[in-house]
């Protein structure tokens, strides 16, 4: 079978050598999601004042976030970057129940008005349909089903 031309405006295929089968999601964190993360797993895994976000920077430069809690005299600025980033998203995500690849590559990126984490699987062999379960995974359809969750939610 011939391959198909790719559009102009698509980007190149990266390969993945080794792998038969390779999954890409991009899960983007806009600034009601971070400041949810941070006054949620944030300050569970970093022992952070439980005081609310009152203010927040995108450091791409650094791949960190900078948020400040509280107000006042009381108010503590906290950068949060890289893996320790990815970590407290990743355990919003968990704690809201969205589904995530459990062995994934991870990769961040930090943009001027959202953060992005990239999860990347790679099988070394095509797995073979079940014929048990064709279609979604359960859990994934009911988590799609929810007011407010998925595409235009």
């Amino acid at each position: 079978m011939d391959a198909l031309p790719a559009s102009p405006s698509a980007a190149p295929p990266t390969p993945q050598a080794g792998f038969a089968l390779v999954e890409k999601r991009v899960v983007e964190f806009h600034p009601p999601a971070l400041r949810m993360a941070m006054e949620s797993a944030g300050v569970q895994l970093y022992g952070l004042p439980r005081l609310p976000v009152t203010g927040m920077a995108l450091l791409p430069q650094e791949a960190a976030a900078r948020f400040r809690l509280g107000t006042g005299a009381a108010a503590t600025d906290h950068v949060i970057e890289g893996p320790r980033l990815v970590a407290m998203l990743i355990g919003y995500c968990i704690g809201a129940g969205v589904p995530l690849p459990n062995a994934a590559s991870k990769t961040l990126r930090v943009h001027e008005a959202f953060v992005e984490v990239r999860f990347t699987v790679g099988y070394a062999n095509a797995p073979l349909p079940s014929r048990a379960a064709p279609g979604r995974k359960p859990e994934a359809a009911a988590w799609r089903s929810r007011p407010g969750a998925g595409p235009g939610g």
